[in-house]
This record gives C-alpha cells, structure tokens and sequence, in this order.
C-alpha cells in the first residue's frame, strides 16, 4: 500500500511512519500543497495513494483545501476505482473542523492528536487493512 503522510511537525510524520510502516510506503509532505502535489503526481503516473493521513493546521495550504484538491483529483481521473481513505488528523477537537472535513471534503474519518497507535490500526483494520504480505503487496484480506 502507498500511504501519503501530510503534516508540518516532523514528530507527528515520525509517529504516524512508525505505525504505517508495516502496511507499506511512506511519502511525506510538509504542507497541504505539497499534499496535492504528491496526491495529484502519484494519480498521473498511475501508482496513487491507497491511504492519506492529512493534518488539518498546516502552512501554505491547510487540510481542509488539500482534501478537497484530492478529491477532485479524483473525480477527474476515471481509472480511480474507488475514493482514497483520507483520515484527518487534528489537535483540534473542534466539532466544526471535523464536520467540515466530512461535509465538504468527504473525508473518510479522523484523529485526534496525540495519535493512539491502537485506535488507528483499528480503524485500519475497519477498512481492511493487514500488515505488508509477502513481495511488497498489502494484504488486504488478512
């Protein structure tokens, strides 16, 4: 699985790296729209990202835009089978965020920060996902 991991505190891309690992590769963007940029070069080449762990402070562009840059990204390139889990990550616990992250970004779900590795490979494991099987493939079916 290729996993994009957007955040401006490299701590948190470490954090997040050190749990996602076992599901397969990391990317890093230090900004929403390097997020983008990395979300809409993966889809041209054909190699898009299965999973996106998107922070919703961060410079230059903020989750909320880069979200909705992706999915639009999406609608535009009929090859993508289905929409990319996008989990936003917040240290906000703020009821308007995350429901604007839903509403208008089409999120797929949310963290609060500190990230509990539990409760992430829970939801995870709530859309199928297993550790890396042999020869760099996810299993997907445990």
């Amino acid at each position: 699985m290729r996993i994009l991991i957007a955040d401006d505190e490299e701590i948190n891309c470490d954090l997040l790296a050190s749990i996602l690992m076992p599901y397969g590769t990391c990317v890093f963007a230090s900004n929403g729209a390097e997020a983008a940029g990395l979300f809409a070069e993966s889809v041209a080449n054909n190699n898009p990202f299965e999973l996106v762990m998107l922070d919703i402070k961060m410079p230059i562009m903020d989750g909320q835009s880069a979200l909705k840059a992706i999915r639009r990204i999406e609608k535009h390139d009929p090859a993508l089978r289905h929409p990319t889990v996008v989990i936003i990550v917040t240290s906000l616990d703020s009821q308007e965020e995350i429901t604007r992250a839903f509403l208008e970004g089409q999120c797929t779900d949310y963290l609060t920060k500190p990230i509990e590795k539990e409760l992430l490979l829970k939801k995870l494991r709530q859309f199928h996902w297993h550790q890396e099987a042999p020869f760099g493939r996810p299993n997907l079916y445990g």
